[in-house]
């Protein structure tokens, strides 16, 4: 028979199995509540990766396939005045092509589209931008014509004035003019020997080429095209102001458009000029092993013809002072772009005369490549410039130009 001490500890025995069993249960519950937090702490973390990496994602995907609008902090226009249909027509019609370089359309005055692509620089990897520097060639002629005209404006010169007041070891230069010279109609042409000299300033670099160009009368008054007029006539222009031509550009032109960006070739040219590049007439793409290297000597030679260094929108405001009466009076541009009369030439002032809606200059070399177009008011305008040279009768940058200007010119 159990004594009662062996009944109570028998009944505590029994009891123990559900006191354990009770706090078992509870530390179970503990538990599934803190791997539930823990559940859902995660699953929260990993929809907030899942979504910043879909962000990502999105962000990639827009970088690579939406239209490249080229902007600079300092050149671009606001974003506001990009209109995405022109911007879509220009960057189709480019992209394909392998495009290397900057284009802007400007309607109204303000920059509707601009596309850049391509390399500036293939030794630091820099691309191209609206910013981005390039070598204008010919297209510095409309600059250096403007200039002229100011002086004939002062008193100085007149269309009429023969070049034997200024340089009469010239060839005929008793019968070629100021304007013959602005219309490449004098009939001079490069001769034997002709090439880059030291430069000591503009008025001896152009008396060194008196010995080595030729005059023929055949040509006399019918347009051909030679960089040479524009030689002389910026030597006639330091002979008449009492400076050179850089300090003429800055003071008529550039300072007072404030476009800071523009840079002589035979200075130390910034971080933002694009180097120039060969690009092989049957080639698919431009050369990039080797850039173009000219010496100052040479650039000094392209005196007021391809010297210049300029972005696409500083080129822009440039060409559109000259058109909408900032530089040039209506009566300048009367008397500038009037072509010779009696002859074949529609080139006048360092621009094309022959379309009646716009006015065009195009320039070739050392790697570049240039097309300008602008409306006779300035407002409108299509502008490529690139770092790479293709042959220029097998150049399709120069139709798409041509054909872009007649849809928004």
């Amino acid at each position: 028979m159990q004594t009662r001490k062996q009944r109570r500890e028998q009944s505590a025995h029994a009891k123990r199995p559900a006191h354990v069993i009770a706090a078992i249960l509870a530390l179970a519950m503990v538990a599934l509540a803190v791997m539930g937090g823990v559940y859902v702490w995660h699953r929260h973390q990993a929809n907030a990766t899942a979504q910043k990496a879909k962000s990502s994602l999105v962000t990639m995907t827009r970088t690579v396939s939406e239209p490249t609008v080229a902007s600079s902090s300092s050149d671009s226009e606001p974003p506001s005045t990009v209109d995405p249909t022109i911007q879509a027509v220009l960057q189709g019609r480019l992209a394909p092509l392998h495009f290397n370089g900057t284009a802007i359309i400007v309607r109204g005055g303000k920059l509707v589209a601009s596309y850049a692509s391509g390399t500036a620089n293939a030794g630091t990897g820099q691309k191209n931008s609206l910013g981005t520097l390039y070598e204008i060639n010919s297209i510095q002629k409309s600059l250096t014509a403007a200039l002229i005209m100011k002086q004939i404006s002062a008193g100085k010169l007149a269309m009429s004035t023969k070049l034997s007041q200024f340089f009469p070891q010239f060839p005929a230069a008793s019968q070629v003019t100021v304007q013959e010279l602005l219309t490449m109609t004098s009939g001079y042409r490069p001769g034997q020997g002709y090439g880059p000299r030291p430069y000591v300033n503009d008025q001896q670099a152009v008396a060194a080429m008196a010995s080595t160009v030729q005059f023929d009368p055949a040509q006399h008054r019918r347009f051909s095209y030679a960089g040479l007029n524009y030689n002389i006539l910026c030597g006639i222009l330091a002979k008449v102001s009492g400076k050179q031509y850089p300090q003429n550009l800055h003071e008529v032109i550039l300072d007072p458009l404030k476009l800071n960006a523009a840079t002589f070739a035979y200075d130390q040219l910034p971080q933002t000029a694009a180097l120039g590049y060969r690009w092989p007439p049957k080639a698919a793409l431009a050369d990039f092993s080797a850039a173009y290297t000219t010496s100052a000597t040479q650039a000094h030679f392209e005196l007021g013809t391809g010297q210049l260094y300029m972005n696409c929108m500083e080129l822009y405001h440039a060409e559109k002072a000259l058109q909408d009466g900032t530089i040039l009076t209506p009566a300048e541009k009367k008397t500038l772009y009037t072509r010779l009369a009696g002859t074949n030439s529609s080139y006048a002032g360092g621009l094309y005369q022959s379309v009646a809606t716009q006015r065009r200059a195009q320039g070739y070399g050392y790697g570049f490549t240039g097309f300008m177009r602008i409306s006779r008011d300035g407002q409108n305008a299509v502008i490529f410039l690139t770092n790479t040279t293709k042959a220029p009768d097998k150049y399709p940058f120069l139709k798409i130009a041509d054909s872009l200007a007649k849809e928004y010119i």
